[in-house]
């Protein structure tokens, strides 16, 4: 039962923040200290970058205002201590969660230009392979190319040695 009742007031309280119906004013007099408190809050809140992050950071900066404004005496100070805490921890957090998106991104793209250098690389190295296996194939067949004018050259002196021999012989 009580935390059906969390949850509901969890709910209750998300709801009047998304509606935009529950602000935080002070009664009386104005409070600069709320009002700066207020503003930080609400610059957080309408930065495109941080809009959408550290939502339950804001949630818990905008009980803690709350808390400021009802709280009396003594307890107002303390109040006021907790709440400006609370929204400068608002404020870390969605910086800290916007960093973090950027740095997940900085790593895909990371990621992403070591995979296309690892594919250049690849290519440059199957195509040096190929040039050195047409340039090995080139020094074969000029190999046998001049193995078999060696041999030819040597057959003809062979040729030319016997018909030498058969001359003199005759």
């Amino acid at each position: 039962m009580k935390r059906t009742f969390a949850y509901f007031r969890f709910a209750v309280l998300l709801c009047l923040l998304c509606t935009g119906t529950f602000t935080v004013a002070a009664p009386g007099k104005p409070n600069p200290d709320l009002d700066r408190l207020n503003s930080s809050l609400a610059a957080l809140d309408n930065d495109p970058a941080l809009a959408d992050l550290a939502a339950v950071e804001r949630l818990k900066a905008r009980q803690a205002l709350a808390q400021y404004v009802s709280a009396k005496g003594k307890l107002r100070e303390q109040a006021f201590f907790i709440a400006s805490k609370r929204v400068e921890t608002a404020q870390a957090a969605a910086q800290a969660e916007l960093l973090a998106s950027q740095a997940e991104q900085l790593d895909r793209e990371r990621d992403k230009i070591i995979l296309q250098a690892s594919q250049r690389d690849a290519e440059l190295a199957r195509r040096e392979a190929d040039q050195l296996r047409l340039q090995n194939m080139a020094r074969q067949e000029e190999a046998e190319r001049l193995s078999l004018a060696v041999e030819a050259e040597r057959e003809a002196r062979e040729q030319s040695t016997a018909d030498a021999q058969l001359s003199s012989a005759q």
